[in-house]
């Protein structure tokens, strides 16, 4: 039983819908110019209407998990190779893997002078290594929910 004595003031901090529009339009309207505001949502099935509809929100972007042509694209900038044998190992766990691109550039960052010794075969080895986990996990998470 919970103790009656106990004040939940958490409810003193929502926001309710109707707050967030009257803010939103409050931003354009006191403000000249253009805005840029960045909201984000890991279930845009659960927005309401009302808050997405065009002239509120106009532009959406879905962040997606890294593909190949991103790891490309990033590849090159990171460690400035088009091309490696390891490229094909990351293609393959990169279909199955769920990562995301700023996962991927973190593994291509050479943190330390001994990483940097050994270069863009360490990189891709080290993304390689966490792709394979990432597919583990991937796994065993679909195993738990649906036991065979």
């Amino acid at each position: 039983m919970p103790q009656r004595d106990v004040v939940d003031k958490s409810h003193d901090r929502m926001v309710t819908l109707s707050g967030l529009l009257n803010f939103l339009d409050g931003l354009w309207s006191a403000h000249s110019g253009e805005r840029i505001i960045v909201i984000t949502t890991n279930r845009p099935q659960m927005l309401d209407p009302a808050l997405i509809r065009p002239g509120r929100m106009d532009m959406h972007v879905e962040m997606s998990y890294c593909k190949f042509g991103a790891f490309m694209t990033l590849a090159k900038n990171y460690l400035g190779v088009d091309a490696h044998p390891l490229f094909y190992d990351v293609e393959e766990l990169l279909q199955v893997a769920d990562m995301t691109p700023a996962d991927v550039a973190e593994c291509l960052m050479m943190p330390s002078e001994r990483t940097a010794r050994r270069g863009v075969d360490a990189c891709l080895a080290r993304l390689v290594d966490e792709l394979k986990k990432k597919r583990e996990e991937k796994r065993a998470a679909k195993e738990k929910v649906a036991p065979e």
